[in-house]
């Protein structure tokens, strides 16, 4: 408390708080101890109070620049005190998967499209070499991109476990020194720990491959063109949308449990009930029906069919 004789003055402290698991932003873990800086003005009224993790603390005594804080409570314009939401962070795996973006898209068009060429040149019931070698370049493009996606993916990944466990590191040194009177440097805490400078990839300059591949436009083809093969497959993607619309699908009379549809020679063999009798159509009928599963867009009217 400031006594009267005093000059007023604005004021800053600086206080350890012991938490059950605060998300402060930066934090890729929750933080059980971290900083609380507290700023009041001349009449020592709040004006906020910042929140840091120690690593935070650490960077801002060391370097020069900006630190990512959180703002636990500050006065806004009209007066009122306000405080900053913080979100849980993305998993690892969700990073990544937003890193690698574009070229992780490319390289499933690229696996779509080699898998398409693929069914067709199958269902074609011929494949001269000139096809056959371009299959084996686009195998051949699929697995270089692999590789560098792998590099990158593990960098990015190790990145992130070693940010992580800088994080607990300072943790633990706080808690330790705080509850049982433990010094220990940070260097033989993270010995400790499961992912440490010595297994960390040494090349930091893997990248993800983006090529601007496009997918191949491919029309629908004709139901009368189709092989058995074909109608059967695409018969199964259509009984299982129409199985997610089936409103007796959590009931004991489902209509549809697990339905299939496969070839043999040109008949098209549907289940609609995984443990019921095999329904068999001569592929021109198996045909017919394609087209009709094809323009039914809702329950009601593949019910009429069944």
């Amino acid at each position: 408390m400031r006594h009267s004789s005093e000059k007023q003055t604005s004021s800053v402290c600086m206080t350890m708080v012991q938490s059950s698991g605060t998300w402060l932003n930066g934090a890729m873990v929750p933080q059980y101890h971290y900083v609380s800086l507290t700023v009041e003005d001349l009449e020592g009224k709040l004006v906020a109070r910042v929140a840091l993790t120690f690593e935070q603390v650490t960077r801002m005594l060391m370097y020069n620049g900006e630190v990512e804080c959180t703002l636990e409570r500050y006065r806004g314009i009209d007066g009122n005190m306000l405080e900053e939401k913080v979100e849980k962070p993305k998993t690892v795996h969700t990073r990544m998967r937003e890193r690698l973006g574009e070229s992780r898209q490319q390289l499933k068009a690229r696996i779509d499209d080699l898998y398409k060429d693929i069914y067709e040149a199958v269902n074609a019931g011929a494949a001269g070499k000139k096809k056959l070698q371009e299959l084996l370049d686009q195998a051949q493009t699929i697995q270089q991109h692999f590789g560098g996606n792998d590099d990158f993916v593990m960098q990015q990944a190790e990145e992130e476990l070693g940010t992580m466990q800088t994080q607990v590191t300072c943790q633990l040194g706080v808690f330790l020194q705080s509850q049982h009177g433990i010094e220990a440097d940070s260097t033989s805490l993270k010995k400790l720990l499961p992912v440490s400078d010595s297994n960390l990839l040494v090349d930091k300059s893997a990248v993800p491959v983006v090529d601007g591949y496009k997918a191949k436009a491919r029309s629908l083809k004709e139901t009368c063109q189709m092989t058995a093969m074909e109608v059967a497959d695409e018969i199964h993607k259509h009984l299982k949308r129409f199985e997610a619309l089936d409103p007796d699908r959590k009931g004991e009379r489902a209509n549809l449990y697990c339905p299939n549809a496969t070839y043999s020679k040109n008949k098209v063999l549907i289940k609609y009930i995984s443990y019921q009798g095999t329904h068999s159509f001569p592929l021109k009928e198996a045909q017919d029906y394609l087209a009709f599963l094809r323009d039914a867009k809702d329950w009601n009217s593949f019910a009429k069919r069944m």
